[in-house]
C-alpha cells in the first residue's frame, strides 16, 4: 500500500519527535541516578511513565512500514541511525511547494505510476486548505495583518498555502476608480454582481429565468470624526426571496455626489445593455428587465428624481397640493388632491416640484410609481413615534396620565420573557421611546401595543391606534 509524500513526511517527523523525547527521558534518568536516594521517588515516577509509553502500539502500521521502506531514509540501517536522529525536523518545511514542478517531488521519480495521483491529491488538498482559510477570514472579518501572520505559521507547519493574506484572498492589485461628482466611483457591474449572487445561491438560482432588480441608493457615513461617506448602489433579485443584497457600484466622497448625472451614468449605461441582452449563467439565459422599484429614503428619492425635498411646499411625491406651514413644519392636509403621473413627470410637467430632468428618464421607468414610499421613516419612525410623543407631552385632549405610562412600562417589561426569539429586540419602557429603534416601534405598533393598551386606554384612542395599521395598508391604493 503506497502513501503520498505528504503522509511520509508527517510519519517521519512524528517518529523523530518520539525518539527525541525518549532520548531526553533517558538523559533525565541518568541525571537522577547520579543523585542521592532522596530523589528516588522522582526516578520511580519517571520510569513508570516511560514504561507506559513503551507499552503503546508501534508507531506505524503496515501502510506506514511500506512508506518508510520506500523512503530515501533507512530506519533499520545502523550506520544511518545517528544521522537520521540528528535530522532537523524543520527541513521538511524547506520543501518549497511554489518552486516544485511535476517530477521533482522528493521520494518520487518521474516514472512512478502513482506520481500523477499523488500530485493531484496534493494540489486538491492545498486548494481546499486555501479556500477554507479564505472563507473563514472573509466570514469573521479577519484583518490582513493577522491573516498574513497566521499563514506564515501554517506554512512552517507544512501547509502549501500563500504567505500573504492578499494573495490568499485574491485581492486585486489595482482597480479602475473614476474621479467624478466631487469624489471617487467604482462600478462593479450588474452582470458580475448577478453572476456572483447566482453562484452563492446554488440550486435556488434555477427557480426562475427572469431576474428583476430592486435598487437601493443611500448615504453611509464611515466615521464620526470625518465627513467621508459612501453612496453605494445596491441591488436585490425580486424573484428569489433568499437573495442577499449585492453591490453594483460605490461612490466615496466628503459629501453626497455633486452631480447626479455623473453619479448614475455608468449604472444607466450598464442597465440599458443588460436589459437588452440579459446574462448567461451555467448555460441558462436569464432575462434582466428594468428595475421595478427604487427603495430609498426621502432625501435620496429627491436627489435621484431631481425634485424638491420633503420639507418644501411642493415636496409631496404623490399629489400636487401646496403644503401648509403648521407648528414649525410643512404639512399636506388635503386627502383628495390631484395625483402625480409618470407621464407628466417624464415630460417635466411639474415645474414647481421638479428642479431639473432626472437621468433615470433615460431608462424609461416611472419616476412616480417606481419610487416606493419609505415605510420605516414614514410609519415607524414617523407616525408611531409621534403618537407616543403626543400621549406623553401632547395637548391635554390626547395626553395620557403619568400613571398610565408607569403601568404600561411595567407591563412592557413584564412580557419580555414571553416574547419569542423571532423578534430582534425585547420590549422597553415607554419612557425610553425616544431611543427606540424602528424595529421596536414596528413591534409596538403591530404586536405588543394592542395587547398592553387593551382595557388600559380610553376606547376612542385605543380604537384609533388599532386602526392605524389598517390605514397604512390602504395608503398605496389611495396614492
Amino acid at each position: 500500500m503506497e502513501c503520498s509524500e505528504r503522509t511520509k513526511r508527517r510519519k517521519i517527523s512524528a517518529k523523530v519527535e518520539e525518539h527525541l523525547r525518549l532520548l531526553e527521558k533517558e538523559s533525565m534518568i541518568d541525571d537522577l541516578l547520579a543523585h542521592d536516594s532522596e530523589n528516588e521517588y522522582q526516578l520511580d515516577d519517571l520510569l513508570e511513565h516511560t514504561e507506559s509509553e513503551d507499552s503503546m502500539d508501534t508507531f506505524y502500521d503496515a501502510c506506514d512500514q511500506n512508506c518508510f521502506e520506500n523512503s530515501s531514509i533507512d530506519l533499520e540501517d545502523e550506520n544511518s541511525s545517528d544521522s537520521f536522529y540528528d535530522f532537523n525536523i524543520s527541513s521538511f518545511d524547506d520543501l518549497d511547494s511554489e518552486n516544485r514542478v511535476p517530477g521533482d517531488m522528493p521520494g518520487c521519480d518521474s516514472d512512478c505510476d502513482l506520481h500523477g495521483d499523488v500530485c493531484s491529491d496534493l494540489e486538491d488538498d492545498n486548494d481546499d486548505d486555501s479556500h477554507g482559510i479564505a472563507e473563514w477570514a472573509a466570514e469573521f472579518n479577519i484583518p490582513q495583518t493577522a491573516l498574513s501572520a497566521l499563514l506564515k505559521i501554517l506554512r512552517r507547519k507544512g501547509l502549501d498555502i500563500p504567505m500573504d493574506g492578499r494573495t490568499l484572498m485574491s485581492t486585486d492589485r489595482s482597480c479602475n476608480v473614476a474621479n467624478m461628482a466631487g469624489g471617487s466611483y467604482y462600478h462593479f457591474g450588474i452582470e458580475n454582481a448577478l453572476i456572483a449572487e447566482l453562484t452563492s445561491l446554488g440550486h435556488l438560482a434555477n427557480v426562475t429565468d427572469t431576474l428583476t432588480l430592486r435598487i437601493n441608493i443611500d448615504g453611509l457615513p464611515l466615521f464620526r470624526s470625518s465627513s467621508l461617506s459612501l453612496w453605494p448602489i445596491l441591488g436585490m433579485i425580486k424573484e428569489i426571496p433568499e437573495c442577499s443584497v449585492f453591490v453594483i457600484g460605490v461612490y466615496s466622497g466628503v459629501s453626497k455626489p455633486a452631480n447626479v448625472q455623473e453619479y448614475l451614468q455608468e449604472f444607466i449605461v450598464d442597465m440599458k445593455a443588460i436589459s437588452q441582452s440579459g446574462i448567461v449563467y451555467n448555460g441558462v439565459h436569464f432575462r434582466v428587465p428594468l428595475p421595478d422599484a427604487f427603495i430609498c429614503d426621502a432625501p435620496a428619492r429627491a436627489f435621484l428624481k431631481c425634485s424638491k425635498g420633503h420639507t418644501g411646499y411642493y415636496g409631496c411625491e404623490r399629489c400636487t397640493q401646496k403644503g401648509q406651514y403648521i407648528n414649525g413644519k410643512v404639512a399636506y392636509p388635503e386627502i383628495s388632491a390631484e395625483l402625480r403621473t409618470d407621464e407628466q413627470f417624464g415630460r417635466q410637467g411639474y415645474q414647481q416640484h421638479q428642479m431639473s430632468a432626472s437621468p433615470l428618464n433615460d431608462l424609461g421607468i416611472g419616476l412616480v410609481t417606481s419610487f416606493v414610499l419609505d415605510y420605516m421613516h414614514l410609519v415607524c419612525l414617523g407616525a408611531m413615534r409621534k403618537l407616543i410623543f403626543l400621549w406623553l407631552k401632547g395637548p391635554l385632549k390626547c395626553r395620557q396620565s403619568m400613571k398610565f405610562f408607569v403601568v404600561m412600562s411595567a407591563y412592557m417589561v413584564s412580557i419580555r420573557q414571553y416574547l419569542p426569539s423571532n423578534f430582534a429586540r425585547k420590549p422597553r419602557s415607554l419612557f425610553e421611546f425616544s431611543t427606540w429603534k424602528a424595529t421596536e416601534l414596528r413591534q409596538f405598533l403591530l404586536y405588543t401595543g394592542p395587547v398592553v393598551l387593551l382595557n388600559n386606554m380610553n376606547e376612542t384612542n385605543c380604537h384609533s391606534f388599532v386602526c392605524l395599521p389598517k390605514q397604512r395598508m390602504k395608503l398605496p391604493a389611495q396614492n
